[in-house]
C-alpha cells in the first residue's frame, strides 16, 4: 500500500460512513467476491428485514437507503441510523445465535445484495488486512452512535438537532447554489426520531433556522445555506 493510497483513504474517511468508501481497493474486492446474487429489491417502505429476525446475514446496499429503526413498547419510533448506498448493514454474534435488535425499512427503492456472517467471519480468517479495516470501520460507526447519543446529553434540543444535520450533510450532502443539499428525504417526524425529539419540536426549530436563512427546503429536501451557523451552535 502506497503512502498517497493510505492518505486519499484517510480523507475518504472524514467524508464518508459508507464500508465501500472507507475499505482500502483489496479489501473491499475480497468483501465483494463474498456477495450473493440475485440483487433483493425492495420499495420504499418494505422490509429488508425485521426486528427479531435471525441474524444470519449482512445487507450490502447497491442502491437507495435505508433506515435503522426500533419500536418501543409504547409505540415510539427510535431511528439509530440512515444507512446510504454502499454500505453494509447487520449484526455480528460470533458464534452464538442472535436476532437483529432493529429492523430496516427502505427510504427509497433499494437494491441489495447478501452477505451471509459466516462468510464474513471465513473472509476476516483469510485475509489480515481485510480484517483490520474492517474492525476500523465497524469502530467508526460505533463512534459515530456514541457521538449521538453524546450530543443528546451534553447538548440541548436545538444543539442536538444542529449536530443530526451536520451528521446527515456528512453522508447525504451534495453542493448546491444555495449551499448543501440532502439527498435523503426524511419527514420532521423521523428526524426527530433520530434524536428523540417530537416532530412538533424539530417543526419549530427547522423553521426558525429558515426564517434566519440558515436552511432552506426545495422539493421536500433540507437545503443546508450556512453551515458555519450549524457548526457554531455545536462548538460552544
Amino acid at each position: 500500500m502506497t503512502f498517497a493510497s493510505s492518505v486519499e483513504s484517510r480523507a475518504r474517511l472524514k467524508n464518508s460512513q459508507a464500508v465501500r468508501d472507507f475499505l482500502y481497493d483489496d479489501p473491499f474486492r475480497r468483501l465483494q467476491s463474498r456477495m450473493q446474487r440475485p440483487v433483493i429489491h425492495k420499495c420504499r417502505g418494505s422490509y429488508l428485514f425485521f426486528e427479531g429476525d435471525r441474524a444470519d446475514d449482512f445487507y450490502f446496499i447497491r442502491k437507495g437507503k435505508i433506515k435503522l429503526q426500533k419500536t418501543t413498547s409504547d409505540g415510539r419510533e427510535i431511528i439509530y441510523a440512515i444507512i446510504n448506498e454502499g454500505d453494509l448493514i447487520g449484526e455480528y454474534y460470533g458464534e452464538t445465535d442472535g436476532s437483529y435488535s432493529y429492523g430496516a425499512v427502505a427510504l427509497e427503492k433499494v437494491e441489495a445484495l447478501v452477505i451471509s456472517a459466516a462468510s464474513l467471519e471465513d473472509l476476516m480468517r483469510e485475509s489480515g488486512e481485510f480484517a483490520v479495516e474492517f474492525s476500523k470501520w465497524i469502530g467508526r460507526k460505533q463512534y459515530l452512535y456514541q457521538k449521538r447519543c453524546r450530543d443528546l446529553l451534553l447538548f440541548g434540543k436545538k444543539e442536538a438537532l444542529a449536530s443530526v444535520l451536520l451528521e446527515l450533510d456528512a453522508s447525504f450532502g451534495i453542493p448546491c447554489p444555495e449551499g448543501r443539499r440532502l439527498s435523503v428525504r426524511l419527514t420532521n417526524t423521523e428526524i426527530g426520531a433520530l434524536i428523540g425529539l417530537t416532530r412538533e419540536s424539530v417543526n419549530r426549530f427547522l423553521n426558525s433556522w429558515k426564517q434566519e436563512d440558515v436552511i432552506d427546503f426545495k422539493e421536500n429536501h433540507i437545503v443546508i445555506k450556512n453551515i458555519r451557523n450549524l457548526q457554531a451552535l455545536i462548538s460552544k
